[in-house]
């Protein structure tokens, strides 16, 4: 493995770990908020889901990762999943909640 390669693979691996850091500790908390906010249990089955949900997206991330470089569209993926989750904080609505956590968790 050259040094490019495994700079990006220490890159990935950091970058990942943090986001799947806060995520495991968000997640436990979204089937209680988004109950407590009225929703019906379908949308909280799916929004339980969208974790795994995510694992249909990845040939797609594979893809644009050759075509736009890993280190950029991580940083990039990075920083929308930090925006979808601070908006998550502010939806009044369980419709809004569910898709910003949809959002994050499928990026």
């Amino acid at each position: 493995m050259n040094d490019e390669a495994r700079k990006l693979l220490k890159f990935e691996f950091l970058s990942q770990g943090s986001l799947g850091g806060a995520e495991g500790l968000a997640e436990a908390f979204f089937e209680v908020i988004i109950t407590r906010m009225g929703a019906s249990p379908f949308m909280v089955g799916l929004l339980g889901s969208s974790a795994y949900v995510s694992n249909l997206f990845s040939p797609l991330w594979a893809r644009a990762s050759r075509k736009t470089g890993a280190k950029r569209l991580i940083v990039t993926s990075l920083l929308l999943a930090s925006i979808f989750l601070l908006l998550s904080a502010f939806s009044q609505s369980a419709l809004t909640f569910f898709l910003f956590v949809f959002q994050f968790s499928t990026l």
